[in-house]
């Protein structure tokens, strides 16, 4: 806590999505929380983030910003039968 990490402009844009005003937020942002360069690493928090994930309140998932393809995506990820996806950032 306290310092400031680069981030890319699409984890940029979903932080805006998520911030809830005055609010505090816990996030877990994998892309932040495990070294997405060391595949050591990565391959040992396969199961952590398992755990992680399970006890959540809720899971969102950010794409990025819309292209070409963002449709197909969507009507992709409603056919698998996602318990609630309403296809917005």
């Amino acid at each position: 806590m306290g310092r400031i990490i680069r981030v890319g402009p699409n984890l940029w844009l979903a932080l805006q999505r998520l911030r809830l005003g005055d609010e505090r937020r816990v996030v877990w942002i994998d892309a932040i929380c495990i070294d997405q360069e060391d595949t050591l690493e990565l391959s040992n928090q396969v199961v952590p983030m398992g755990l992680i994930y399970s006890q959540t309140e809720q899971v969102v998932v950010c794409l990025g910003v819309e292209t070409k393809g963002s449709h197909d995506a969507v009507a992709f990820l409603q056919k698998i039968g996602l318990p609630r996806w309403n296809g917005t950032g």
